[in-house]
């Protein structure tokens, strides 16, 4: 089986791991404004939505 390839920056990922430990969006670590920032936001509420399907 071949293993997954991450496409998007690791700052998604995190952001991801993170809301599936129901940590709050406020537990961001980067600095507000930044790409880093975005990307952790963007997988947080990505996944956020995936669980209230």
């Amino acid at each position: 089986m071949k293993r997954r390839q991450q496409v998007h920056p690791t700052a998604y990922y995190l952001g991801r791991a993170c809301r599936d430990n129901s940590q709050s969006r406020d537990a961001q670590p980067y600095g507000w404004m930044t790409v880093n920032c975005g990307w952790w936001l963007a997988g947080w509420h990505d996944r956020d939505m995936e669980l209230s399907a």
